[in-house]
Parts: structure tokens; C-alpha cells; sequence
């Protein structure tokens, strides 16, 4: 969920993107129409001046809400059969890049002009398009890009750097993260990071002291799949 400029609340959805406005309790729902079931809705990153950029099953898109435009990028992924690739995740970074995490076809990344950029692993053998389906990519308050796969567990790719790091879950270790399936993220008013994960609970990430917190080991909710409201 996003807000307008007029204080109106996006919603992505599976039958579009429904805007809600909390002073009228009413609804706009000239992108939410039944003929709008391809505009399903997974992610959505704000441009300002009430433009967006959206994660959709029928690939990644432009909304301008001032004209009423919804267009395809460009650069929207493609299968070889130049089928567009379904959209999970979006983000915008500070550096006019664009991330644009798929489903089940890994990780795109674009720079201002829409020219790919690549950027390695530190373990060769892995590839953007190996982590599978993105579930979120989010820039913290240092300028790191953090990455959240569905069934690869956690990457980053530090600010200033050209190379990924993955941290993946290990039964035979328990000082690697609590699980390779990540679902949610969120950034806490002192810069912490909570993660939410499939059926292992939460874990965090602290700044100050550069290590992971694994303190769910033993909670309540250790078995339990986390959707942290964004």
C-alpha cells in the first residue's frame, strides 16, 4: 500500500489496484475493474508527483495518476519467448537504479537510462537469476540494497560495493540465518531490520553491532509464517 498526494491509500490487489480515500470512505476504482484482473498488483514504489512504479503478474509498470496512463517499462523482463516476466518487488534506489525482483526468475537491476547492470556474487557459482522468486528488495539508511528471496535466503549488496552477499540457512549451523525462506522486511525507527520468514519467525539485523539477531530460536512464534505490515 502506497499514498497519494491527496492522502489516498493504493492498495494492490489481485483485481487491481483499488485507491481508497479515508476522508469519504470511498473508493476509485478505475484501476480495480474486472477487466483490470491483469494489473494484479504485488509491489508498489513511489516516483512522487503522484507517479509509481508497480509490480504486476503482466510484468513491471509506470502509473501516472494525473493522466490516468499506465504503460509497460520498457525494460520490463522478458522470457525467451519475449513473454514478460511476472513482477514480485520494486524499488528505486537513492541512485536513480531501478530493482525489479520477479517471480521465480530472479533479479533485474537497471541503471537511470534503463542499461542492466550486473553485479557479482562473492560465491561465482550463484547468479541474480538463480534466487528465484523476489519477495522484497529495500534500501536501508546506509544506501545497502537487501533482497529477500523466497527460497535463497537473504542478499545484500553493500553500498559502494559490486558484489553480492548471500546468507542462506545451514541445518548443520545455527549461527546462520533461521531460515532461506524470507517474506517480509521492515526498517524500525533506530535502523534495526526485521525480517519475517516461512515458518521460522523473525530475526534482525543491527547496525550498530554489524551481526544478525537470531532470537526467535526459542520464541512463541519460531514456526510461524510472518507478514510484517510495510
Amino acid at each position: 500500500m502506497e499514498f497519494d498526494s491527496k492522502g489516498r491509500v493504493l492498495i494492490g490487489t489481485v483485481a487491481g489496484l483499488p485507491i481508497f480515500d479515508p476522508s469519504t470512505e470511498t473508493w476509485d476504482l478505475t484501476y480495480a475493474t474486472a477487466h483490470r484482473s491483469k494489473l494484479f498488483t504485488k509491489d508498489i514504489q513511489p516516483l512522487g508527483d503522484d507517479n509509481y512504479l508497480i509490480a504486476t503478474i503482466t510484468g513491471f509498470k509506470y502509473l501516472d495518476l494525473n493522466s490516468g496512463q499506465i504503460t509497460l517499462l520498457p525494460n520490463s523482463p522478458r522470457h525467451q519467448d519475449n513473454s514478460v516476466i511476472e513482477g514480485r518487488s520494486i524499488l528505486k534506489d537513492s541512485k536513480n537504479r531501478t530493482w525489479m525482483g520477479t517471480i521465480a526468475a530472479g533479479l533485474f537491476v537497471f541503471d537511470e537510462e534503463g542499461t542492466p547492470l550486473i553485479y557479482e556474487f562473492s560465491h561465482r557459482t550463484n547468479h541474480p537469476s538463480s534466487l528465484g522468486t523476489i519477495r522484497f528488495v529495500h534500501e536501508d539508511h546506509e544506501g545497502n540494497i537487501w533482497i529477500g528471496s523466497l527460497n535463497r535466503g537473504l542478499t545484500i549488496l553493500p553500498n559502494g560495493s559490486n558484489e553480492y552477499w548471500l546468507f542462506e540457512n545451514d541445518l548443520r549451523d545455527p549461527q546462520t540465518i533461521p531460515s532461506s525462506e524470507l517474506t517480509e522486511i521492515v526498517q524500525t525507527k533506530d535502523n534495526q531490520l526485521l525480517f519475517g520468514t516461512n515458518a521460522s519467525g523473525v530475526f534482525s539485523f543491527d547496525h550498530n553491532k554489524q551481526d544478525f539477531d537470531y532470537y526467535t530460536r526459542t520464541s512463541p512464534f519460531k514456526d510461524t509464517l510472518v507478514t510484517i505490515p510495510l
